[in-house]
């Protein structure tokens, strides 16, 4: 075996090993909870069955979600916990494969930018249908990127992949953003170079050559967006979801890039190494680089979900921008494996790659074989959701409607689906309305027992740190169980 070959095994060994991790969150459940509808009943769920304050009302979510979900759901239902937990690792390793040729250096220089990108991105991998956007982001990246270098044109592929993105995610949106950066890029260029002759000729040749390209393109994947079961309300359904002025005080993954928490000091070198190498190179960046990027990094800064995007879509730019440098101290130092492959290694060489190559699998083997005992998933599902609750609860139900925290919203319509919820993440269809009072009610807040008399509730599953806890203390309400995770009261 080559020492490049090897390089890029160990790369991706060491890919599938990072995103090998217990995977399953708050989301996961309600995914999986639509999924199990849908088959159940052979039909695409629209309607909220899943609570009492949203009972019966449309629901969009699941029908540009719904592909997604299914495949979450049979996933788990032939591996349980620990096949989701492979998915989410497949899936990565994947998007990350697919970008590897668009990305200029050596093996070990394409194999610093990957994990580095990995650690920036790695935060937000789950078992959740944005998971899958993640793949589709690198795969709209890849074919942009052949396109504009001449590698390969296949931009007839994007709206194709746009139908099946618009009906797994929801942030299928990013696609045509990406693509629309690409384009206007085109047409600056164009817009520069025609310059001091506009007329019909600039027109025709601006409408023959790439920036026609681009608008067809444009209203193609619009078009592709579509053909879910939303319709034309597709394009319109992300926008729902970002208007929601609570999401900035409820949800972490919708806050803006805080440079004090750890998990997003990757981004931040990412960033810096961006900048510079920027600078670096002193004008030589490319305008379609310099268009994804800022677009893509000030995405990052103004919500943390968004970084998994932007790890990906520097990696290109990241690449071209340093391996000028890297190759130069590369040749100082006459280090021969970053530059160039040998044209043959000798036999001793090539075994000795090989039993590196197996320590690595196996070391990989060990550490993905932590995520996969069932006891390992179920400590964790112990350690972030209401699960001994929800056990208590089977045993001895509460009376009348159950107030509950958002954050077991959806486990609570996995494993108690006879009791609807006041909330859960699914943010889109409650909104402002409903998620509003939910804040004021953890709260304590003003008019919070008018709130819970309104909706008639009579029972209250959250964590024992809410405000809400000591007032229902003081007004009688009496503890029927209580954990380190949650707490569960009663008139």
């Amino acid at each position: 075996m080559s020492t490049r070959r090897l390089v890029i095994a160990i790369t991706f060994l060491s890919l599938f090993a990072m995103a090998a991790r217990v995977s399953m969150q708050n989301d996961t459940w309600w995914h999986l909870a639509s999924a199990r509808w849908m088959v159940e009943h052979r039909q695409i769920l629209d309607t909220d069955y899943f609570s009492y304050t949203r009972y019966g009302q449309t629901w969009e979510g699941v029908q540009v979600n719904w592909v997604g979900q299914l495949i979450l759901y049979g996933v788990y239902r032939l591996g349980g916990p620990a096949g989701l937990n492979l998915l989410v690792a497949g899936v990565v390793t994947l998007a990350y494969a697919t970008l590897y040729r668009t990305l200029e250096g050596g093996a070990f220089f394409r194999a610093f930018a990957l994990i580095l990108s990995a650690a920036a991105a790695g935060v937000f991998w789950a078992a959740r249908t944005n998971l899958f956007s993640f793949l589709f982001f690198a795969l709209f990246l890849r074919i942009l990127e052949d396109w504009r270098w001449g590698r390969s044109n296949r931009l007839w592929l994007l709206p194709v992949l746009q139908i099946a993105w618009a009906n797994t995610h929801s942030a299928y949106f990013a696609g045509i953003i990406l693509a629309g950066l690409y384009g206007l890029a085109e047409a600056l260029k164009w817009l520069w170079a025609g310059r001091g002759r506009f007329g019909r000729g600039w027109l025709a040749e601006g409408s023959r050559g790439n920036v026609g390209r681009f608008l067809l393109l444009g209203a193609a994947l619009v078009a592709a967006t579509c053909l879910t079961p939303l319709g034309l309300r597709t394009l319109a359904h992300p926008f729902d979801t970002v208007g929601i002025q609570v999401l900035q005080t409820l949800i972490d993954e919708w806050q803006p890039l805080d440079p004090r928490q750890w998990h997003v000091q990757p981004t931040l070198w990412l960033m810096a190494l961006l900048v510079l190498g920027a600078i670096r190179a002193r004008g030589r960046v490319t305008l379609s680089d310099a268009l994804v990027c800022a677009f893509w990094g000030w995405q990052a800064l103004a919500a943390v979900r968004n970084i998994p995007f932007f790890a990906l879509a520097l990696l290109p730019m990241l690449a071209r921008l340093w391996w000028l440098s890297a190759g130069a101290l590369a040749r100082r130092a006459k280090f021969q494996p970053l530059l160039a492959e040998p044209q043959s290694v000798p036999t001793v060489q090539a075994r000795l790659n090989l039993f590196l190559l197996g320590l690595v699998a196996l070391a990989v083997v060990l550490k993905v074989s932590l995520v996969l005992p069932a006891e390992i998933n179920l400590t964790a599902l112990r350690a972030a959701s209401p699960f001994e609750a929800v056990e208590y609860m089977k045993e001895s139900p509460p009376e009348g409607r159950l107030f509950n925290s958002y954050n077991f919203g959806g486990y609570l319509i996995w494993a108690l689906p006879e009791m609807p919820v006041f909330a859960d993440g699914r943010t889109e269809l409650f909104g402002d309305e409903i998620l509003g009072q939910w804040l004021t009610i953890v709260g304590a807040g003003a008019d919070w027992e008018e709130l819970l008399a309104r909706w008639e509730i009579n029972s209250v599953l959250v964590e024992p740190h809410w405000p809400l806890v000591n007032a229902l203390r003081e007004a009688g309400w009496r503890v029927l169980y209580e954990d380190d995770v949650s707490v569960l009261l009663g008139r």
